[in-house]
């Protein structure tokens, strides 16, 4: 019996007797050959020769001699054919038999990605900060913003914290991007910033520095470098960061519905260190309708 799936191809096989199975697997179509044979003396093509190359040799998951025996392969293309046999041990000893050949047509279409947006839905759930020359927060800026600001901050950065992320644990992310809309016009460059995720499976609202400061960065970032002029009200979307959200679902003890941070920042310091050098989009604070939005792609 084969199933197929969207990351993978289940096959299962029955036996009457216990015994221990491979398969042998190949993409290339077995050939069937016709060879001399001699009987009384007389030559015919009659003896069949069957031809199988190019073939990989997967032992069953299950241990010891069964009569179940299951395979788990990684999907192959859609409209991809592959042939298979089964050969293998009874009591450790190899056996003459073996079976007859199949064929295998994937024709599994994944369904559709489902898409999960969400809005920053209060004051408290996005924070910007800096840290250079000195330390200067907010909670109410009307602004969330990136970049050099100005002589007093220098690198700055904001969080966002997004509600109710419907994605079940395991699922693929086909995409992920942070959508801002400019509360101004912003023309100088040059402006290089990056993006990561709170690598936290249920992150809390923001509070106080010290909350933020103590928070942690998943492995994987993105940078969103070079950013073009931005122009009042207009939206604007970051760079593909479906590697942060896959690093943050794949966390032990992720649970369908959690939320997830987002922060995007220069504390780098990467941009030219100048003032002005800087995107913003609006806050919560300084729009609820226009606050900064996430939006995720994942496959069901």
């Amino acid at each position: 019996q084969f199933t197929d799936a969207v990351d993978s191809v289940t096959i299962v096989v029955t036996t009457d007797i216990p015994c221990h199975l491979y398969c042998r697997l190949t993409s290339t179509e077995p050939q069937i050959h016709t060879a001399s044979t001699l009987r009384r003396g007389v030559a015919f093509m009659s003896e069949l020769k069957f031809c199988f190359v190019s073939y990989e040799d997967n032992e069953q998951t299950e241990a010891g001699d069964t009569l179940i025996h299951t395979w788990v392969k990684p999907a192959w293309g859609f409209c991809v054919t592959k042939w298979c046999y089964f050969w293998g041990l009874v009591g450790g000893l190899v056996s003459p038999s073996t079976s007859p050949f199949f064929k295998f047509h994937n024709d599994y279409i994944a369904p559709p990605p489902v898409e999960v947006v969400r809005k920053v839905a209060a004051w408290t759930d996005d924070f910007t900060r800096s840290y250079v020359p000195a330390s200067w927060w907010s909670l109410n800026s009307p602004s969330f913003a990136a970049g050099f600001n100005t002589l007093d901050i220098k690198g700055q950065g904001s969080a966002a914290r997004f509600l109710n992320i419907t994605i079940p644990a395991g699922k693929i992310i086909v995409s992920a991007y942070l959508i801002l809309t400019a509360e101004g016009a912003y023309n100088n460059d040059t402006v290089n910033t990056r993006l990561r995720a709170e690598k936290k499976i249920n992150p809390l609202t923001f509070s106080t520095p010290g909350d933020f400061d103590a928070r942690a960065w998943t492995t994987a970032y993105i940078n969103w470098d070079a950013i073009a002029h931005w122009a009042l009200n207009v939206e604007y979307t970051s760079p593909n960061i479906k590697t942060l959200i896959q690093e943050v679902i794949g966390l032990p003890g992720w649970v369908n519905g959690n939320p997830i941070v987002i922060l995007w920042d220069d504390f780098q310091q990467r941009s030219s260190q100048a003032d002005a050098k800087i995107r913003a989009g609006y806050s919560y604070d300084g729009s609820w309708t226009k606050a900064p939005e996430l939006r995720i792609t994942y496959q069901p």
